[in-house]
């Protein structure tokens, strides 16, 4: 694999969630009985931004990814991760 780096899943990336985008979250945490001010603490949300687990992201928001969507959980659909993280 050629110009490829890794990445481990267990990870933090950051998003920057769109309305949609918190929606969602706060939705899959409500069903487990979890505040919103609790999920902003959990995800240290700044500025509608989120520090996540990479699979973590891919399992709240993974039915929400596909190509035609027109609504994006995340702004200009980025995922921002650490330089360090990568090898």
């Amino acid at each position: 694999m050629d110009n490829c780096k890794k990445f481990n899943l267990n990870y933090y990336v950051y998003v920057q969630l769109t309305s949609f985008g918190k929606k969602v979250l706060y939705e899959y945490y409500k069903k487990a009985g979890v505040s919103q001010v609790s999920v902003r603490k959990l995800y240290k949300m700044k500025n509608s931004i989120i520090q996540i687990q990479l699979w973590e992201l891919a399992h709240i928001f993974g039915k929400k990814l596909y190509n035609g969507a027109v609504d994006s959980p995340f702004e200009n659909s980025f995922i921002f991760i650490p330089e360090e993280n990568l090898e």
